[in-house]
């Protein structure tokens, strides 16, 4: 049994024997301390592969962060409308007819995905279809209908703000691409924090009498439909001229891509007095009695969407939508002709 050193000799001499022992069994374990230059530049060649492993990572965190962020700005951002891309009619034909999903409308003709979200907590279903049914539509309108009365009660600011928002998107929405979810916003809503709210007039829609639109544009002439004039003597609207442009409205084709061709056509059919009686003499065209049912103009087969819209096509439409001679005469060439002034300045 060894007893403890006492003496700093004893001490310094157990260090040091510690050590060697120590360096010793470390020289046991490794060997030979010079390693081969090939183990060397292995190691090397190792190290430059897991340098380049980390490089790629680093460069795939950062897409997803970009990704992120450009997802971010889009639903943030106020929803812009894209120009749709030109097709030609048969590839019109051939298209599929779906509803407008919350994928399908990315912002620019497209709802922010929050939106969405929002309107499926708040049970507001097919609030962005394009062509829903008619028991897709009654669910919209109940649906609807809840939201806005959450909202205008005032017990709900989580309502208050998803109406408001819905608002926002539906005015950054060009007309003719807003769903029929947000023409219901516009023409429903109205602010109850308003000092004016009860007496502004709720926004007709296009079911709406000629009467319901004159009430409303002169008491908002700005701005006023195309063609539409007001009368020098009182400031209003003149009325023949909104009867002319509701029925513009109801009979326009379905398609957007078809309009611009119409409109070019039906302002150079009626700008011009006395073309419509001449056209319907020479065609024979029969003018069917009036049942103020109007039909928009259909020209979405194959053999239509192969030649392009003519004014007589365009007579033979307002024809057999039971629109007179005498009706054309007096209320529809008056405004044409302005309508087509408006087009010429535009352009």
């Amino acid at each position: 049994m060894s007893s403890h050193p006492t003496s700093l000799d004893q001490i310094t001499q157990n260090v040091w024997f510690n050590k060697g022992f120590l360096e010793g069994v470390k020289v046991k374990q490794c060997g030979n301390a010079t390693q081969p230059a090939t183990d060397v530049s292995f190691e090397l060649a190792e190290a430059k592969i897991q340098n380049q492993e980390l490089l790629v990572k680093l460069q795939d965190t950062t897409d997803t962060l970009q990704e992120l962020q450009g997802i971010l700005k889009a639903i943030l951002s106020t929803p812009t409308t894209e120009t749709p891309a030109r097709k030609s009619y048969a590839d019109a034909v051939t298209l599929p007819k779906r509803s407008a999903t919350a994928r399908s409308l990315r912002p620019g003709g497209k709802p922010t995905y929050l939106l969405a979200i929002r309107l499926a907590e708040a049970g507001v279903q097919n609030y962005y279809s394009t062509e829903p049914s008619e028991e897709q539509r009654a669910t919209l309108e109940a649906g609807l209908h809840c939201l806005l009365e959450m909202a205008r009660s005032g017990d709900s600011e989580r309502s208050f703000s998803l109406v408001k928002a819905l608002c926002r998107e539906a005015h950054g929405t060009r007309a003719e691409h807003r769903t029929i979810g947000q023409k219901r916003v516009l023409s429903h809503w109205r602010n109850p924090n308003s000092p004016t709210s009860s007496n502004q007039l709720i926004n007709p829609v296009a079911t709406d009498p000629p009467e319901v639109w004159l009430e409303y544009f002169t008491r908002y002439p700005k701005p006023l439909p195309k063609g539409v004039r007001l009368d020098p003597r009182t400031g209003e609207p003149v009325f023949k001229d909104i009867v002319a442009s509701r029925l513009l409205a109801h009979l326009r084709p379905v398609l957007p891509m078809l309009r611009v061709e119409f409109f070019t056509n039906m302002a150079a059919l009626f700008s011009q007095p006395g073309e419509y009686r001449k056209l319907v003499l020479r065609y024979n065209l029969k003018i069917s009695p009036s049942t103020k049912k109007y039909f928009p103009f259909d020209n979405t087969s194959k053999a239509d969407l192969a030649r392009p819209i003519t004014p007589v096509d365009i007579a033979r439409h307002y024809a057999s939508n039971g629109i007179s001679v005498d009706e054309v005469e007096s209320v529809i060439e008056p405004w044409a002709q302005e309508y087509a002034k408006s087009r010429q300045e535009r352009f």
